[in-house]
């Protein structure tokens, strides 16, 4: 019996021992964890300061595509703590210039060990809203005011948020870039110049020109619009002046001027 109880006690001494030196290998384990961690930071932030101080790559030349945002691109980098090329913040330079009017893209590239190129893409006016006349362009920016607007297509129909087109009118945005590929692709301004597009109802869009109007639904633009150039292929062979040219249909119809 006494035999038991010493076993069982020289047992307990050697898992307390243990556990011991566990907690112990532990505690240093996680020390020195946090001295890597500490000198690693401490190392980075010595490394950062010198390579600041380094003249070598302080900013000197910027090349801007446009030059009309040079100004702005100056202006942002002006505000920047520092002119060392490895830390000025691109990420906020890329923000602000893509906040500018009339700015599509931006690609801002590093030239090392002094310069930097940026370009910036400008957004290019496609039709004018009615009746806010406004422009916008092909994605439903709208873009700021500009010379000779009025000989862009106007369109009804297409509601403005936040300065671009409305999330509930994206998808009138798609299906008039489709109607005006396939008015390119058959090359209709020959027979019909369009002028006025009216989306208001997907169900009767309106295709308005000096020689007439032409009624659309939003399905199979490509089929519709082949017919319809064979359609008024017809009329110019006939020398007949139409006032509107239905599609909505599978027979198109079409009414003459003067019926």
């Amino acid at each position: 019996m006494e035999e038991q109880t010493r076993k069982r006690l020289v047992r307990t001494r050697g898992e307390r021992k243990v556990r011991r030196w566990q907690r112990l290998k532990l505690l240093a384990g996680s020390l020195s964890l946090i001295l890597i961690v500490s000198s690693c930071f401490i190392v980075r932030k010595f490394w950062e300061n010198y390579l600041r101080s380094l003249p070598f790559f302080t900013l000197e030349q910027i090349s801007v595509t446009p030059p009309e945002y040079l100004g702005e691109v100056e202006r942002i980098i002006q505000a920047e703590p520092t002119r060392n090329l490895l830390w000025i913040d691109l990420e906020r330079l890329y923000r602000e210039l893509m906040a500018l009017p009339g700015a599509g893209e931006v690609k801002i590239q590093k030239r090392l060990p002094h310069g930097l190129d940026v370009f910036v893409s400008l957004r290019h006016a496609w039709i004018r809203i009615l009746p806010e006349d406004v422009v916008i362009d092909r994605n439903g920016w709208q873009l700021p005011d500009r010379e000779n607007s009025v000989s862009l297509l106007a369109v009804k129909g297409i509601g403005l948020e936040n300065g671009r087109v409305r999330p509930a009118d994206y998808s009138k945005i798609a299906l008039l870039r489709e109607v005006e590929r396939w008015y390119n692709a058959y090359n209709l301004k020959v027979f019909f110049h369009w002028q006025e597009v009216d989306l208001t109802d997907i169900n009767r869009i309106v295709l308005k020109s000096q020689e007439g109007e032409v009624y659309l639904c939003a399905d199979q633009p490509r089929v519709k619009m082949y017919q319809l150039k064979q359609v008024l292929q017809g009329c110019a062979r006939k020398q007949i002046k139409w006032q509107y040219v239905d599609m909505r249909f599978r027979d198109p119809y079409l009414k003459p001027l003067h019926e």
